[in-house]
This record gives C-alpha cells, structure tokens and sequence, in this order.
C-alpha cells in the first residue's frame, strides 16, 4: 500500500521495476467470464490469461452501453483504471469446475490516476482498481473530483449461474454497493458454493465494476484511496456474507430482504435510515436494480425508479410505508425472508402487507410464500412497522411509536417518530431518578447513563403532556 505521492524533498515518487502479481479466481466452467483490472502498468491483455480464445476479451462501450470485441489482445495495454473481461481459458471443462490465476507482470500503479467518464441517459462506465491494493469505495465515491461525473453506487459482477441439467435458471447478477452497504446475489442455501458474498465496500486489487456516469468528464483514483489488507473480495471468489463495514460511517439503521424459490433463482434488497437520507433520490444512498436476466427481482420505489439500496431519512419513523415491488419471468411460488438487519431494526419488526391477499406478516417471525404468474408486480406489497392487521396504527402517541436503541456511540437513542418529546426521564429499577432532561422540543434525542448491565426505565412524555414507559438494558 502506498499511501503518500511525495518524497521528503518533495519529488513525486514513481515505482520502478516489475513484480508479479497474482489473483485467484474461485472455480468456475468453460464458458464462465470474469472482470478484471490491471493493477501494473504494462500489462498485455492477452498475456494474464493466454489460453483464453483470443477472439473473446472484451471492453465496453460506454456511449453505446454495449459491449466490443478486442480485435488484438496480444498487442493491447491493459490501461489503468479501466476494466476489462475474458472467458476462461478454453481448456477448462464445461461441467467440472476449476480455478484459474491470472498472473499480471509489470510495474506497480500508484499515484493519481484518471479516466474518461461518459455521462448522459443511464451510461455505464466498466471501471477497475488500478492498484495493487485494496480501494475504499467510500473514499472513491465522495471524492470531490467524482461526486459531479460518478453516481454513488457501484455494480460488481458475479456471474451466479446454478448449473443444472435443464439449465433451466440463471442467477447472472450484479452485486451493489453504496453509502448504505451492500446487497449480494447468492443464497447459500438454494445454490450452494456459489458467490454469496455482500460487497464490503472494499475493492480488490484486479477487481473490474461498472458505475453510471452522471456528466462526462473523468474519474479520479488517488492513493489516499487505497486501504491495507481487505484484499480478499474478489468477485468470482465464494467468501461468507459480509455486512458491516469497518471504516467511519453515518448513522445507519439497515435491513436486508431475500427473495427466493426452490428451483435458486434468487434477489436481495436493502433498506436502511441514514443520517442525511431523504425520500427522494441520494447518490450516495439510493443504488438503482440492475436486470441481468434474472428470473425473479425485488425492489423498492421511489420517484418511479426501482431501487435494489434505497436510503430513507432520520428519524425513524414508525409509521413509514416502503413500496416493494417485484417481477418474474415465471410462473412459480417465492418466499421473501430477512436475511438481517442491525441498528435500530434489532428491535423494531418489519412487517410485510400482502395488499392482494389482505395479510400482514411479521417477517422477525416467519418468510411470507406466495404465489404469482409472469409479469411486473409494483402495488402488490408494502413495508411497514406498525402492524395494521392488529390495528396498531400508532394515531396516539403510545410505547409502540417510540423506538429506543443504541447507536455506534454505544449511547441511546430514542426516537418518537412524528411526535414531538417534550421531557424524557430515566430511572432504574428501584426508583431512583438518573436523568431528567426538560425542553427537548424535537422527535430524537440522545442520552448516556454508565455502562453497568441493568434495566433502566425510560418515561417519555411528548408536548401534549402524554407519558410512556419503555424498558431498556444499559
């Protein structure tokens, strides 16, 4: 890793001398392709995977949104920051799955390193880390120099295909990453030994990923950006689902939802309230759904675009209403589960509303089955938090309208949705009053009482003099 550009007397530093750098992939057939990124400069497309059909390496087209045929491999440049793709080499078989190391031999990348963006309707950039090092996704997506040409949201290819006889269904997908986390594209349940990781937010070195451009003009990759370690997500590698990230984030409050059938097909979505969320559309928190092909794709609306992140505004609030849409190129019977949640989801439940069928699920309990036919499905389900089939409406300021929780801080957080908090009083079991705070004159509030494990009662009392009691454990 090699974080700073200048020497002490001030002279940009430049690598010299060639390494060798090698990158695994996970098994994988015949017929199988894999995105790549040089992370030395030098580099030969055709050299890291010779026994590859020449005929097959690729670049995309960004103006056209299409993929193009690179015509001499042998003789073309990897050029840092781009990304490319190639099939395997054509001597692995087409039913026995096996790995392959690309060796890429040249100087190591370092400094600053741009690349052409094409902006407009929807474009797609193929874009690579150019180090060899792991990339901060976060630092590269807020970076000032990326924030006006780059959406926030990257797109990694994962080419989940479940090999069965019939070849009847393909889970070719795209993993997502935003500020809001990451949703992956296999269930280790329905497809085994497939690529079930969630994007940390970590970009491997040799890693390829596509992002839409926003304006044309260019991409900016600095050293500032590189990260030690966190080098082992490598899309086309099965490593176990990874979901919390590691370096300084905003508030977040997050939950993840699957849909799935028996045959694999397969989708995730995450919703999360984030600090600096709104209900329209946030670069850094909203990541459209990109359709691969896949069979099945779950969703969320806002302003009529479906989204596979969506970000949604602090504070929490209780009687939030989610759309969730859906869409199948079958006929088949699906399950939707949560795969997880943290925040302030660790306590608060999730229902889901079947609006067809009249029923409200609570999925901390049990997945919702149904049943549907081909087609596109936007006003079928909805996501809520007050679970309207018991008629919890929360019209009245009640315990089920106020959510207490601990955030990274390790203080409490307590939120009380559209009502407004005038005092908030804590005390323990034996009565004893530990805070009393007066004039909050706001929906969220923060307090910090020690760290002994005891049960502390909350008295929440909002600006029309209603009190509630809720118990947390300190």
């Amino acid at each position: 890793v090699q974080v700073n550009n200048l020497d002490n007397n001030g002279i940009a530093i430049a690598n010299s001398g060639s390494v060798v750098y090698n990158r695994t992939t996970t098994q994988m057939v015949k017929f199988d392709y894999t995105y790549w990124s040089s992370p030395v400069s030098g580099q030969f497309l055709l050299n890291f995977s010779p026994l590859s059909p020449a005929n097959l390496f690729l670049q995309f087209n960004s103006t056209t949104n299409a993929w193009q045929y690179i015509s001499s491999p042998g003789s073309t440049v990897m050029v840092p920051g781009k990304g490319y793709i190639c099939r395997a080499p054509s001597s692995f078989s087409t039913v026995v799955p096996a790995t392959y190391t690309a060796s890429f031999i040249g100087v190591p990348n370092t400094g600053t390193i741009t690349i052409p963006v094409v902006g407009g309707a929807s474009q797609f950039n193929l874009f690579g880390n150019p180090y060899p090092s792991a990339l901060s996704a976060n630092a590269f997506l807020s970076d000032p120099g990326n924030s006006s040409t780059l959406s926030g949201t990257i797109y990694l290819w994962t080419h989940n295909t479940p090999i069965s006889a019939a070849y009847q269904y393909t889970g070719s997908d795209y993993a997502v990453y935003n500020y809001m986390g990451g949703v992956g594209t296999g269930s280790a349940a329905t497809n085994a030994g497939l690529n079930n990781s969630i994007p940390t937010g970590k970009i491997a070195s040799g890693q390829g990923f596509f992002i839409k451009g926003l304006t044309s003009g260019t991409a900016t990759f600095k050293n500032s950006m590189r990260v030690a370690g966190n080098n082992n997500q490598f899309f086309r590698m099965t490593l176990p689902a990874v979901s919390v990230l590691t370096t300084s984030e905003p508030e977040r409050h997050r939950y993840w939802l699957d849909i799935t059938n028996t045959q694999g097909a397969f989708k995730q979505a995450l919703i999360g309230y984030v600090e600096g969320g709104t209900l329209g559309l946030d670069r850094l928190f909203d990541g459209e759904m990109v359709d691969a092909g896949n069979v099945i794709g779950l969703y969320t609306l806002s302003e009529n675009t479906k989204l596979s992140i969506q970000g949604r505004p602090l504070p929490f609030d209780v009687l939030d209403i989610v759309p969730l849409g859906y869409k199948s190129t079958i006929n088949s019977t699906y399950t939707i589960s949560l795969y997880d949640f943290d925040g302030l989801f660790t306590e608060q439940n999730i229902y889901l509303e079947d609006k067809v069928l009249n029923v409200v699920q609570d999925l901390k309990m049990a997945p919702y089955t149904f049943t549907t036919g081909i087609g596109t499905f936007d006003n079928r389900f909805v996501l809520r938090y007050a679970d309207t089939a018991l008629g919890n409406h929360h019209s009245e300021f009640d315990e089920n309208a106020v959510i207490i929780y601990k955030n990274t801080d390790n203080n409490f957080v307590i939120s009380s949705g559209r009502f407004i908090m005038d005092t908030v009083k804590v005390f323990d079991v034996r009565g004893r009053l530990l805070l009393d705070r007066k004039g909050i004159d706001a929906s969220q509030t923060t307090f910090t009482i020690g760290s002994a494990n005891e049960v502390l009662l909350v008295q929440i009392t909002n600006t029309d003099g209603i009190t509630v009691t809720k118990k947390v454990v300190r």
